[in-house]
């Protein structure tokens, strides 16, 4: 076959199926299009403070795939491919894919999970697989967390839901359980009225469920005196940190001793021998 021949019959070609590969290519270029699209209703919704951001990072991670997928078909039968045969290879792949891709299938599962049984929502403050932080993100396979220290860490959602999920933003009030050390020697009422003047001095407290005062147990160097008190969520470590520091100056103003460990040693002297 000469070159004039061969490039004859490129020039047939490209005539013949000049079209239809222009409609194909502008089939793919429609559904990218109607893929970013969807991503963008999708953005604009979560803006929305009613909306569950979750389920939309979610419904936009599958709505992509999904509509990529479905513009690849539709361009491939506009080539002249049959739609019969690709069904079925489409198929035998998924099947074999799906074997390949066990882990990630149970990812996927894990996710529509999260989203029916919400045992989580997106600004959450939880703790799951090990980590805690702010949800950011529950998406098609993995959930994204913020952590304390600004770092983001992807968590395949199989397990997420194979771990024991702590969610600390699931109610309105929190408790905060402190404990203080006095000596043994410090006057325990009045070590405890302390405590509860400086509770009474936070506006952050809570008065319903009420505060609770106590003395918690007798330890080797102390006796330990507890405080239970309650707080709006966002007032947790705020509220902690203000009565860690105010307690201490209060026992300091009143002279009432934060004991250390101690240990007393005794020295005997050996008998003498005869």
């Amino acid at each position: 076959m000469t070159w004039e021949k061969l490039g004859q019959n490129l020039l047939d070609w490209v005539f013949s199926m000049g079209p239809r590969l222009i409609a194909a290519i502008l089939i793919i270029l429609i559904g990218w299009w109607c893929a970013k699209f969807v991503r963008r209703l999708l953005k604009r919704a979560m803006e929305n403070p009613k909306t569950e951001n979750g389920v939309l990072t979610f419904v936009g991670s599958i709505s992509n795939i999904l509509i990529k997928a479905f513009a690849v078909i539709i361009a491939m039968s506009q080539l002249g491919f049959d739609m019969t045969t690709i069904i079925t290879a489409l198929g035998a792949c998924g099947v074999a894919v799906a074997l390949a891709l066990q882990n990630s299938l149970s990812n996927v599962a894990s996710g529509v999970q999260i989203l029916i049984n919400h045992p989580f929502r997106v600004g959450d403050y939880v703790s799951l697989g090990g980590f805690e932080g702010t949800v950011q993100r529950i998406e098609i396979m993995t959930t994204a967390l913020f952590t304390g220290d600004n770092k983001e860490v992807v968590i395949p959602n199989s397990q997420v839901t194979s771990s024991v999920i702590t969610n600390y933003s699931a109610q309105t009030l929190r408790r905060i359980d402190l404990s203080y050390g006095v000596s043994y020697q410090a006057d325990l009422q009045k070590a405890k009225e302390v405590v509860r003047q400086v509770i009474e001095q936070q506006d952050m407290v809570v008065q319903e469920p009420e505060p609770l005062v106590a003395v918690g147990a007798h330890r080797d160097s102390s006796v330990e005196i507890v405080a239970r008190i309650w707080c709006e969520k966002g007032n947790y470590w705020p509220l902690y940190y203000a009565m860690q520091e105010q307690v201490k100056l209060a026992f300091d103003r009143e002279k009432i001793e934060i004991p250390f460990p101690q240990m007393d040693v005794h020295l005997h002297a050996g008998e003498e021998k005869g």
